[in-house]
């Protein structure tokens, strides 16, 4: 399923011209990370949006990233890395995020 959210981002930009905001990346990424935690495409989605697009991430879609990384196996440190992105930017307390998400990348 994640590789069809990814099809759909691509095809609504490429052939319908639409141009996506952060709901769209939010889900794609989000469908990453409930695909068995596909961290790689998910990070590479959440680079796109800001690089590419001048997107800028809220929270929900970090948490998204984070559980990407989570969920992919041995991610402890990019899902850290994500998480003190966030903090840093937006000043948002860990409990914000799922707390069994942070507790688990802490111990991978």
């Amino acid at each position: 399923e994640w590789e069809r959210a990814l099809s759909l981002l691509d095809e609504m930009q490429e052939k319908h011209g639409i141009a996506p905001n952060e709901r769209t990346y939010k889900a794609a990424i989000g469908a990453c990370a409930n695909g068995g935690g596909q961290w790689k495409p998910a990070l590479r989605l959440l680079e796109e949006m800001q690089k590419e697009h001048g997107i800028a991430p809220g929270v929900k879609t970090y948490k998204a990233a984070v559980s990407a990384c989570e969920k992919g196996g041995g991610q402890r440190e990019l899902a850290l890395k994500q998480l003190e992105e966030m903090l840093q930017k937006y000043g948002v307390a860990p409990g914000v995020i799922r707390r069994s998400s942070t507790r688990q990348a802490r111990r991978r």
